[in-house]
């Protein structure tokens, strides 16, 4: 029976004499930074202008980039390094903890599942609450309006400790894979999440459930599509039906927007 076995991320660790919750943790850092920057000079650069919904955002990817580095440096790197500690997350694999390659996708939809109940529980019930949003400090995330990749990890640090540290780390904790595996999922959302936040779809729709326009349309509208979007299966947005077409929106709010003109692909069934 074939295993999942990824040697690298241990070896590395090993090489480098570093945790291994720290070797992920830099991996993941390095290719959600080169995500970024591949938004960021697109953004500059012009590029892919047919994939690109809305330019709503007035700070930049330089300004942005400071409190970023400050809540993933400060925050979400001790974070791993104490679970890795408490023995939640970051395991090394062993006989016991080595999973076969079958299993990865009961895996992936267990943290999906997980990950969505504690983000749109926190996202819609304690951060868009009417003192939650200042107080939770949701207003500094919102002050981006989802068209720079990196606005993603732009948050107060009470917002942040909620929908990324507690969203990610507390389902690996439960699902208690190995560092592999825990690895896949920080590496999924260093790309999905900047892509969500990019204000491009390269799919321009077509997957509408599960693309950028879903979190363009929170930002833009506030009250609605409190999911993760991409990577999310997006059952509580359909469950509570609080995703943007529920409410009949079929286009972004006009707010120094490039593609004003463009209307967001119409909403047609549920």
């Amino acid at each position: 029976m074939s295993m999942l076995y990824l040697p690298e991320p241990v070896e590395l660790s090993g090489r480098l004499g570093l945790p291994l919750s720290v070797t992920c943790f830099l991996i993941y850092f390095v290719v959600f930074h080169l995500v970024c920057a591949f938004f960021g000079i697109s953004d500059h650069l012009k590029l892919f202008r047919k994939y690109k919904l809305h330019d709503s955002d007035e700070k930049t990817y330089l300004q942005l980039l400071p409190r970023v580095l400050f809540n993933q440096l400060v925050f979400f790197l001790p974070s791993c390094v104490f679970a890795e500690r408490l023995g939640w997350v970051f395991r090394t694999p062993t006989q016991e903890n080595t999973f076969s390659l079958w299993k990865l996708p009961i895996y992936l939809s267990l943290f999906s599942v997980y990950e969505e109940i504690i983000f749109y529980s926190a996202h819609r019930w304690l951060l868009h609450s009417k003192w939650g949003f200042t107080l939770l400090g949701h207003n500094v995330h919102h002050s981006t309006k989802g068209s720079v990749g990196i606005s993603q990890h732009y948050m107060s640090v009470i917002d942040y400790f909620l929908e990324i540290v507690v969203a990610i780390l507390v389902p690996l904790a439960i699902i208690r894979a190995n560092a592999y595996f825990d690895l896949l999922i920080i590496v999924e959302n260093a790309i999905l999440g900047p892509y969500d936040h990019s204000g491009y779809d390269f799919f321009l729709g077509s997957l509408r459930r599960y693309s950028p326009v879903n979190h363009s349309m929170h930002h833009l509208r506030s009250s609605c599509s409190y999911g993760d979007s991409v990577g999310s299966m997006a059952i509580l947005d359909s469950l509570f039906k609080t995703s943007f077409f529920h409410f009949g929106y079929q286009s972004f709010p006009k707010i120094k927007n490039d593609n004003k003109n463009k209307e967001e692909p119409k909403a047609t069934g549920s």
